[in-house]
């Protein structure tokens, strides 16, 4: 009789908690890994390109080897920064409750952090270099 007293108050206690384990639909799930793939892909292709145009910046040579690579450091750090943004952002699209908003909050995070880094670096250049 104890035994079954434990039980169904066991039972009732799992019914009155939220199930947080609920798996996501599938489609949410593959449009996340999508999102994901695109992005970093993207992210990958702009790396590259930036970090081109970033070796040619100096081209002129106007600046020094130093102040050139504070520049590629601040320009290309924020675009491997905007990369990691896909991970959370892929995540956030299929994650359900509490976790869904931490993971977006960490995605606005690293994308603002990264663009705040490139534009760091691009203001660096300008103002170290003159706009001319």
């Amino acid at each position: 009789m104890a035994i079954s007293y434990i039980l169904v108050s066991m039972d009732s206690q799992v019914e009155d908690t939220p199930d947080v384990n609920v798996e996501p639909p599938k489609r949410l799930i593959v449009l996340g890994s999508i999102f994901m793939v695109v992005w970093l892909v993207g992210a990958c292709a702009v790396l590259v390109t930036e970090a081109f145009v970033s070796l040619m910046a100096n081209d002129s040579g106007r600046m020094s080897n130093t102040s050139h690579l504070v520049f590629l450091v601040l320009f290309l750090g924020g675009q491997v920064i905007n990369m990691l943004a896909a991970i959370p952002g892929g995540q956030a699209i299929f994650k359900m409750g509490m976790r869904r908003k931490q993971l977006w909050r960490a995605f606005f995070s690293f994308l603002g952090a990264g663009l705040s880094m490139q534009l760091a670096g691009v203001l660096y250049l300008v103002l170290l270099v003159g706009a001319s």
